[in-house]
């Protein structure tokens, strides 16, 4: 996989129109994976108040996506939550309290928290030609100490994420699809430490038991320059036994502005970090935290440069081509 994910769930639903011209970019450029971030912004059947007022892409349209991307060579890959960051779903409260452990968590163990799952399923294999879907999971920090606690008591947390997990990957089969998980809450809680990877062992990711056969882990890695830092975290990621994905940055989160240099430095460290250790997979995120004003299309020399390393193409030779593709001066971009 050599892809890029756009968030969709931060004020920024990019229009049908804006997808297919972003799609023509990536094309260009050697990418052959479009992820969508999508955390409520797409139709559910039976769920009318699921991205209510949000923007989210129907059926149609994500069909419309689909099939766009397929011409181009793009795969389509969905990005949803089956645990955390649905806050905006739980603002209904009427609706969708009873399945609200606290925070933007879902309340695990709960009948109706996996009907919802089986629904989000089932609408989007109705419109992704692709098996593979990323079913997120990842920053479910408070998971377990809401509601769940009241009804269940304390229980081992690392056993509950993974039995989760395992529910939603039965859910995933029956619909035919591939999930892929955010690797970080499995790290922090298998290390039982709140410090994302570095506390983790290899000898502790080897003994652990738990993980559904095939799942990837994705390795996500926004800020990193340090390229032996990289090599230990994939090392820690790998013992698992599962496949890896990295993730990569590119920083247009904190404002109107891209930060194109930042993400061109770590990223440049995190690719050869991945190639050297046998990462095959790997995609850069667009994220959209602050509100999703920074444009996704000012991203493009970052995006530009990380298939341009993949391809291990020279700074000289990544310029002309990003020139003769968007008409623009890389340098001034």
């Amino acid at each position: 996989m050599r892809g890029v994910m756009v968030d969709c769930s931060r004020n920024a639903v990019m229009s049908v129109k804006a997808i297919k011209r972003f799609v023509l970019l990536l094309e260009k450029m050697n990418y052959d994976t479009l992820l969508l971030y999508i955390e409520d912004t797409y139709e559910v059947d039976s769920e009318p108040l699921f991205g209510h007022l949000r923007g989210r892409y129907s059926k149609e349209e994500i069909r419309e996506i689909d099939s766009f991307c397929i011409s181009h060579g793009i795969e389509l890959i969905p990005c949803i939550q089956t645990l955390a960051h649905l806050n905006a779903v739980f603002k209904w409260h009427e609706e969708y309290d009873r399945i609200n452990d606290c925070n933007d968590i879902l309340l695990v163990d709960e009948a109706d928290t996996y009907k919802l799952i089986d629904r989000m399923f089932s609408s989007l294999a109705d419109c992704v030609t692709s098996k593979k879907i990323n079913i997120g999971m990842d920053e479910a920090f408070m998971m377990t100490f809401g509601r769940y606690r009241k009804k269940h008591g304390i229980g081992d947390r690392l056993e509950i994420i993974l039995r989760h997990l395992n529910k939603v990957c039965d859910i995933a089969k029956k619909y035919g699809r591939q999930p892929m998980v955010w690797a970080d809450m499995i790290c922090t809680l298998a290390a039982q430490s709140s410090n994302y990877y570095d506390d983790l062992t290899v000898e502790k990711a080897k003994s652990m038991k738990g993980i559904p056969e095939n799942v990837p882990l994705i390795y996500w890695d926004y800020a990193g320059t340090d390229y032996d830092l990289y090599t230990a975290r994939i090392e820690k990621l790998s013992a698992f036994g599962s496949p890896v994905i990295f993730a990569g940055g590119a920083w247009g989160w904190n404002g109107f502005t891209p930060d194109n240099q930042f993400s061109i430095d770590n990223t440049k460290v995190a690719v050869k970090a991945c190639m050297d250790n046998g990462i095959d997979d790997m995609f850069l995120t667009l994220w959209g935290d602050d509100g999703g004003e920074c444009s996704r299309f000012a991203l493009l020399p970052t995006l530009a440069n990380v298939t341009g390393l993949c391809e291990n193409k020279s700074s000289e030779q990544i310029k002309s081509d990003f020139y003769s593709i968007t008409g623009m001066s890389y340098d001034a971009a």
